[in-house]
């Protein structure tokens, strides 16, 4: 079996550990029985093992450490779930006169189609609000997730406030 040669080393030239000391005519001496505390590699670069560190997973010297697939994921899903707010919000606001033929302009049944449909939004913005603040607290282009973040909290803002109006207005008839 052959040795990798070192880079910036001439061929046929045995490697050249730190703890060796090298000889005459080109023999190699035995290791150094003592080490210092950060142990050394055979290229003289500093090893460390997890338990020099503290912790476990520690990244290796020299290779970066883990990174996500896709960095922009979260603010992409999240802009995308906006969106989705934004398209229930707008089709239930659409659909409202045809519901209220239908139901035969029944107060309660066009409540509770108008509640089930405004809970769906605010679930859905709820999600694309927790993405959005995951994504802008990431490195990287931030340009989806901030986007996302507005659409999501002027859902949010918007279905509580009419719900708030709502209970209000429902309280003082009574």
């Amino acid at each position: 079996m052959s040795e990798q040669q070192p880079p910036g080393q001439p061929q046929g030239t045995p490697p050249h550990c730190p703890g060796q000391v090298q000889g005459q005519a080109g023999q190699t001496g035995q290791l150094h029985s003592q080490r210092s505390t950060s142990q050394e590699s055979v290229y003289g670069v500093p090893t460390y093992s997890s338990a020099a560190t503290g912790y476990q997973g520690a990244a290796t010297p020299g290779y970066p450490a883990a990174t996500d697939a896709r960095p922009g994921a979260p603010g992409r899903i999240a802009f995308i779930l906006a969106l989705v707010s934004v398209a229930v919000s707008m089709l239930l606001a659409l659909s409202f006169p045809l519901v209220a033929r239908a139901f035969a302009y029944s107060a309660t049944s066009i409540g509770s189609v108008t509640a089930v449909g405004n809970i769906l939004v605010l679930i859905v913005a709820i999600v694309a609000l927790v993405f959005s603040l995951m994504a802008v607290r990431r490195p990287g282009q931030q340009i989806l997730a901030g986007i996302a973040l507005g659409i999501a909290a002027s859902e949010i803002v918007g279905i509580v406030f009419a719900w708030m109006s709502n209970l209000v207005f429902s309280l003082a008839n009574l």
